[in-house]
């Protein structure tokens, strides 16, 4: 037999075939763009491979499991059979003959599974329609045929946002990530809430107010008494059109100004008087107010956050500390006007500063921790100094709800009214699904994945209609439903595929079945339309 050998100076090393191999990465790598679709084959081949092992209402990612389970396990089982076969081992045949069977149970187990919670599903959402058809024959309308549940008040949804914003801070100031989905369904509350605007009258407003602040900037000195007009021009604005942040923020940072003024001012007698003190908590209230008025309209609106942890600065600086952590976040993800944080902060005084900056360091501290990102010995510094004596009348304010005084802030009044009704039975849904929430087995849901009942244009306007206020969420894996739903109001469960339904009384809440486009439940009317 003829043998051919290379010249030993065409002989390649290993040196020679590792150059060609990171030569070959990089050509590659140059030419991803390019040859992308080829990559993209081995993913495709498990994806068709998969779909032709699995039943249609499997997920991709069980799909991949039985593909990836045949290709690993029929192969070898082909090659010790084929071992067994030649050596003629009729032990190594027994056991290749159990493993084939248990690779078989696995993959029909495993599609049963499937099959049998689609299954159960639909039977699910097929008794709810043939009571609700039963009941219609025997002449015994539903309730929500008659009158559907409206979703929350005016006075009830500003009471749950301002509960969301609230904990929400509270979760950042821990470091609990939980509040991004309080801030998510904060968001999802004011899309879905129908709310008219004159536009004219807005627009109208603003054009006056800017032209008041270009003045106001021309004229050297700051005149107090000048500040009225311009109030009252973005007074008009927040009332002409609720759906816009802008005038809300923009009045409250001017009412801070006033409030954080008035607390630093000395008194005359040398004594606070209770007509100062009233003052005060009214012109806090009313900042407060307004930049959650911000915040409700829009989560991430650049400067309400930190506004609004101005307001908390002495009442309950953990609040002030999470609004901080927020704001930081905004910041870091590329949003936030530089110019308009210093208009805020200059908003709260010089006097404040101090207490502030400790507050902005901490919240810089545990903003940077969630992002695994490193600390600066000089933030970590600033950080841990102790936090200043508060003014004597930041400290005189502070602690009117636990003292027992009257609290005469009406959102506060309503917030605690609408928290107490929750406990008998109000209607604070979002509270009752609090638990369930933060496990992690409820998500905020979003518009996709409603798309099968929604729609899209005008269909989804009127879907949002009949579902105003009302909060949506996504089943991520099965629970036990909390007690007292029929005594709340509704409350949208969407449900994917392959996703074990929650257990339970559902009340006047629905679940959207994503297998079959099936709706269970009281309201079910309502998703179509006809209730």
């Amino acid at each position: 037999m003829m043998r051919i050998v290379l010249p030993m100076r065409l002989r390649p090393s290993w040196w020679s075939w590792f150059k060609l191999g990171v030569l070959a990465f990089f050509v590659v790598l140059v030419l991803a763009p390019y040859t992308g679709w080829l990559m993209s084959l081995p993913m495709w081949a498990m994806t068709v491979f998969g779909q032709w092992l699995s039943p249609p209402q499997a997920s991709n990612g069980e799909r991949w499991f039985r593909a990836g389970l045949v290709l690993a396990g029929v192969p070898s089982l082909l090659a010790v059979a084929w071992r067994a076969y030649e050596d003629r081992d009729r032990e190594l045949a027994t056991r290749t003959a159990i493993a084939a069977a248990v690779l078989g149970a696995l993959l029909l187990g495993h599609g049963y599974m499937t099959v049998r919670r689609e299954r159960e599903a639909g039977q699910d959402a097929a008794r709810s329609r043939l009571t609700a058809a039963r009941m219609q024959q025997a002449g015994v309308t539903p309730a929500i045929d008659i009158d559907p549940p409206a979703g929350l008040s005016q006075a009830d949804y500003e009471a749950e946002s301002a509960r969301l914003i609230r904990e929400s801070a509270r979760n950042a100031a821990r470091g609990d990530g939980f509040y991004r989905q309080q801030l998510a369904l904060l968001g999802q509350l004011a899309r879905d809430r129908p709310q008219s605007g004159d536009a004219a009258e807005y627009q109208a407003a603003m054009a006056a107010y800017q032209r008041m602040v270009a003045e106001d900037e021309r004229r050297p000195g700051r005149d107090p008494q000048g500040d009225a007009p311009m109030e009252r021009q973005l007074a008009i604005a927040v009332d002409a059109d609720p759906r816009r942040a802008l005038a809300a923020r923009e009045l409250g940072i001017r009412r801070l100004r006033r409030f954080m003024d008035d607390l630093s001012a000395p008194s005359e007698a040398g004594d606070i008087g209770s007509l100062k003190l009233a003052r005060l908590r009214r012109e806090r209230d009313a900042a407060q107010a307004l930049f959650e008025r911000a915040l409700r309209v829009d989560p991430d609106f650049d400067g309400a956050w930190r506004g609004w942890a101005w307001t908390w600065l002495y009442r309950q600086p953990e609040l002030a500390l999470g609004a901080l952590v927020i704001d930081a976040e905004l910041r870091n993800g590329g949003s936030g006007s530089r110019k308009l944080r210093e208009r805020v902060d200059a908003a709260g005084g010089r006097e404040a500063q101090p207490y502030f900056a400790i507050l902005q360091a901490q919240a810089e501290v545990v903003a940077l921790k969630q992002r695994r990102s490193s600390l600066s010995p000089a933030l970590l510094e600033q950080a841990r100094r102790p936090l200043p004596a508060a003014p004597s009348a930041a400290r005189a304010i502070a602690g009117e709800g636990d003292a027992g005084k009257p609290d005469t802030n009406a959102l506060s009044r309503a917030l605690d009214d609408f928290l107490s009704a929750a406990d008998e039975g109000g209607p604070n849904v979002v509270e009752r699904f609090s638990e369930a929430w933060q496990r992690g087995a409820l998500v905020v849901a979003s518009d996709q994945d409603l798309f099968q009942w929604r729609g899209y244009g005008e269909a989804a306007k009127r879907f949002d209609q009949r579902f105003a206020g009302v909060p949506r969420f996504r089943v991520v894996r099965g629970f036990e439903l909390p007690a007292g739903l029929g005594r709340s109001t509704s409350a949208i469960l969407f449900v994917p595929i392959g996703v074990e339904p929650p257990r339970g009384d559902l009340g006047q809440s629905v679940l959207l079945h994503e297998a079959g486009r099936e709706c269970e439940g009281s309201n079910c009317p309502r998703v179509y339309g006809r209730g």
